[in-house]
């Protein structure tokens, strides 16, 4: 870890469109991606091995990210996180078996000497408020993705307030992860259905983006147990005997 030493972090990051799409806990990832790769090129030890690494890179995992920031970072929060900064094409993020190896794009651009500032501030602009067609693309994607999951929901309440909630979740959880909610509720709901409750209906597709979603996650979610029948019914052949018979 590498606790010396200072990083330059441009103002005009809080204009970029790849800030403003980012949580607070994406911001925290990011931020100390930019504290923790190297400044210049120098060998970098990682699990007892050891790595040639060059400016703006640096050895780490998945773990060892969400170590770096808040208790409430997980290893989830990080995976999302980097396929968004790499979308935007602000790192790019080569993983092994054993470790992965991250590499801030135009580190130098924004980490140059002083007197390069002026010289370079355009291209960091640049880098900063660039690819409006990439956010495009992302929001076409995330636009499907939203409109697929509403098709699954059952309860077509409300429509336009959930897509607003829709992107956001995905962009949180991915995709799988509300599919995967969105089926436990729908197994609740018929379950319940099934042992009496016949006249249970399902939320309105607003409240369930909105807030009941937050039950079905991978970490909230408990399957209930199968209830076993009060009397189960004797198996192999039943034999009748009348009194008095030997």
């Amino acid at each position: 870890m590498n606790n010396q030493g200072w990083i330059k972090l441009h103002r005009k990051i809080k204009e970029s469109p790849l800030y403003k799409d980012l949580n607070s806990k994406q911001r925290d990832i990011l931020i100390n991606l930019l504290l923790e790769v190297n400044h210049k090129p120098r060998k970098w030890i990682f699990k007892g091995e050891e790595f040639e690494v060059k400016a703006g890179q640096m050895i780490t995992s998945l773990e060892s990210i969400a170590n770096m920031c808040a208790k409430d970072v997980t290893i989830q929060n990080v995976r999302t996180c980097l396929l968004k900064l790499e979308k935007y094409g602000f790192l790019t993020n080569k993983s092994t078996n054993k470790n992965r190896l991250i590499t801030i794009v135009n580190w130098e651009l924004y980490q140059n000497e002083e007197e390069k500032q002026q010289t370079n501030q355009q291209a960091v602009n640049k880098q900063l408020t660039t690819n409006k067609n990439v956010k495009n693309n992302k929001n076409n994607i995330y636009s499907a993705s939203s409109e697929a999951l509403w098709k699954l929901y059952p309860n077509k309440k409300n429509k336009s307030k959930a897509m607003l909630k829709i992107p956001k979740l995905i962009s949180e959880y991915g995709y799988e992860q509300i599919e995967q909610c969105i089926k436990r509720y729908i197994d609740y709901v018929e379950e319940e259905r099934r042992n009496g409750f016949k006249s249970l209906k399902y939320q309105a597709g607003s409240t369930f983006f909105n807030g009941t979603y937050i039950d079905y996650l991978d970490a909230n979610y408990q399957e209930k147990p199968k209830e076993q029948p009060l009397y189960e019914k004797p198996r192999g052949k039943v034999i009748e005997m009348k009194i008095g018979e030997g």
